[in-house]
């Protein structure tokens, strides 16, 4: 399966697919200067917490594919973590403007450059 920057892990051992699904996130999600991503606005640190959480909690109405589907529940648990969804708050865009606050200080100053261009 082909996504807009990397490739969805659907084969491998376990420990392979946390690796290339972890990637696949990075490529969406991860806030960092030095690894443009589509959409970033985590930590390293939280993107591996949501994808073993994801990974370890199995839901046999949605079994782990490694697919958007998967990588979207990911996002949606980093939010979940920072209490900026499922308590009321809807919009996507306001949710992570508001959580940037809790990212590491190395990327602060990207992370008000990020809220200047969002505004």
């Amino acid at each position: 399966m082909t996504t807009t920057q990397g490739t969805s892990p659907n084969a491998g051992s376990a420990i392979d697919k946390l690796d290339e699904f972890t990637e696949y996130c990075f490529e969406f999600y991860l806030l960092d200067p030095e690894r443009p991503s589509l959409y970033p606005f985590a930590s390293d640190t939280e993107i591996c917490n949501a994808v073993r959480a994801h990974m370890t909690d199995p839901n046999p109405l949605f079994p782990f594919d490694g697919d958007s589907a998967d990588r979207e529940a990911v996002r949606d648990r980093i939010l979940a973590d920072r209490r900026l969804i499922g308590c009321g708050e809807t919009n996507f865009d306001k949710a992570v403007a508001m959580g940037m606050h809790g990212i590491p200080s190395r990327l602060k100053n990207y992370a008000q450059t990020l809220e200047k261009i969002l505004k």
